[in-house]
């Protein structure tokens, strides 16, 4: 059984390596981590980027920012 967590990704700055690595570590490992960035202007697109080349079940997807 798979399931995907979506994680919206904007200016999160060092909390965002926390978010997925509470996904990371959990027992079950059957999913996938869509971390989705909103146009964060503090690096963590490049970091979602970093996260998805380490860990196959993580990917990272982009956009400009869409407010609320």
């Amino acid at each position: 059984m798979r399931f995907s967590i979506i994680v919206p990704v904007y200016n999160p700055g060092r909390y965002l390596d926390d978010c997925v690595r509470s996904v990371t570590t959990q027992s079950f490992g059957d999913w996938e981590l869509l971390l989705v960035d909103d146009g964060s202007t503090d690096g963590s697109g490049k970091r979602a980027d970093e996260l998805a080349a380490q860990d196959g079940r993580i990917q990272a997807l982009h956009q400009a920012n869409a407010g609320q």
